[in-house]
């Protein structure tokens, strides 16, 4: 008597293990372990927009600002104005959403001059920071149990120490998610930063 084997349960000849036994990531019908090939093109894309900003944009030994970045995300961030105009920003941080997640984000920011105002309409302590709205475009990348990629439109303000080459700032950063799905969010954070 010849008995079969359900199809689901016989190896491949080639030694793969049966289709059933590959373990998949709850959730998805992908193999667990395996990452999305955009997840990898987009992080090569943000550092390398960061390596070209930081490293042939600057113009004249303009300073390299480093700091810390809170709320979502969380960790380091760096920022210098470029050749061309504009500043580069970014960050390498987590972000507590989803059980957390590894967060690359890189910005180009244009600044507004808000000192003008500031005499106008506040004290002289405040005006010496030299408050300026910034805004721009930029792309992130978050790598953890749920994997996205999204667009930036972040908008805030920068001041800076009077006597210190310090800066500081708050944002609110739009988000428009481009993978896995399409969705808007939105993020906050403060941050200082020390330039060399």
């Amino acid at each position: 008597m010849v008995t079969k084997m359900p199809t689901s349960a016989v190896a491949d000849p080639r030694g793969a293990p049966p289709a059933s036994s590959v373990a998949r990531r709850p959730g998805s019908g992908r193999p667990a372990g395996r990452r999305l090939p955009w997840v990898a093109s987009l992080r090569l894309a943000v550092a390398g927009a960061l390596l070209l900003a930081c490293g042939a944009g600057p113009c004249g030994g303009e300073p390299l600002g480093v700091g810390i970045i809170a709320g979502d995300p969380t960790g380091l961030c760096a920022k210098t104005r470029l050749a061309r105009g504009g500043y580069a920003a970014a960050a390498v941080a987590w972000t507590f959403r989803s059980h957390g997640a590894v967060h690359l984000h890189a910005d180009y920011l244009r600044h507004r001059d808000l000192t003008e105002a500031a005499r106008t309409h506040l004290d002289g302590d405040v005006a010496q920071a030299r408050p300026a709205l910034h805004y721009g475009l930029g792309g992130q990348v978050r790598a953890g149990d749920q994997n996205r990629a999204s667009l930036r439109l972040p908008i805030g303000l920068t001041g800076f120490a009077p006597a210190a080459p310090v800066d500081f700032f708050v944002e609110l950063v739009p988000l428009l998610d481009l993978a896995p799905a399409t969705r808007l969010d939105l993020g906050a954070a403060v941050g200082a930063r020390y330039y060399f």
